[in-house]
């Protein structure tokens, strides 16, 4: 096997630390380092940081499937009632449980500019992009549900299942979600009789948790405020730059 590109993880299991290791265990050291790195997930704590830690080997957590218990209180509930399990609160997730889906992340097209290039920074069709007025609190608040779904009773990561015949992943894209806004809006004001009434109409649109008043709204006004001022790709060429070598022409470097 040949490292053909920089890999963090290989150069930290060859630093003197894990050699010092590998003299301690013995005889049998090559073997314990073999079924060490093959069958036992490694973790170590990242520099500079409290109760952080970056994955060295084993399978990504985002990849292990966690048991389910075999009896939990909302199933046991709904059975007990007879009734239906509610879609938007039949689960109920740790911090933990819940993962960056990474296959879109790390696999998917990559967003392009009208001259072809690629396309730095959040896409056109993200929530911050496609409301850009900074002075409509309606738009504040309407970002809001993107951030805190569950505060609004919407689909969201901690409590709510997902289903199979809308994707394959085990987290749903939450990437445009006004059609769901929409309908919950309709089905609220239509069981009271207000699915017509503009003035109902504005105060849902309108209307925030008091969880979320206050300092949370003043938050996201300045995220909006950051996100609308920062050159995404000025940054990457800041904290990334792109190493220019020499290029060799004839006996001269240029």
């Amino acid at each position: 096997m040949v490292l053909q590109r920089p890999n963090t993880n290989v150069e930290a299991l060859k630093g003197p630390v894990w050699c010092r290791l590998h003299a301690l265990l013995g005889q049998r050291g090559q073997h314990i380092m073999i079924d060490l790195l093959s069958d036992c997930d490694i973790f170590c704590p990242v520099d500079d940081s409290s109760g952080n830690y970056i994955q060295r080997s084993g399978i990504p957590l985002s990849e292990v499937k966690l048991d389910a218990p075999k009896t939990g209180n909302a199933l046991a509930t709904t059975e007990s009632s007879g009734r239906k399990p509610n879609a938007l609160f039949s689960e109920d997730r740790k911090p933990g449980a819940i993962t960056i889906v990474r296959g879109r992340m790390f696999y998917a097209r990559a967003a392009l500019n009208a001259k072809g290039g690629v396309r730095f920074g959040m896409r056109h069709i993200h929530v911050l992009n496609r409301f850009p007025d900074l002075g409509d609190s309606l738009q504040t608040i309407h970002i809001l549900r993107y951030m805190f779904p569950r505060q609004f009773g919407m689909h969201n990561v901690f409590t709510s299942r997902v289903d199979s015949r809308e994707t394959a992943m085990p987290f749903k894209d939450y990437t445009l979600r006004e059609k769901e806004m929409h309908h919950a809006m309709e089905r609220e004001l239509t069981q009271k009789g207000l699915s017509h009434d503009a003035n109902a109409i504005k105060k849902w649109k309108s209307h925030i948790p008091k969880r979320l008043r206050g300092d949370v709204v003043a938050m996201v006004d300045k995220m909006r405020k950051l996100n609308s001022k920062c050159s995404y790709m000025e940054m990457l060429r800041h904290y990334c730059p792109i190493e220019v070598l020499p290029i060799l022409v004839g006996n001269e470097h240029c």
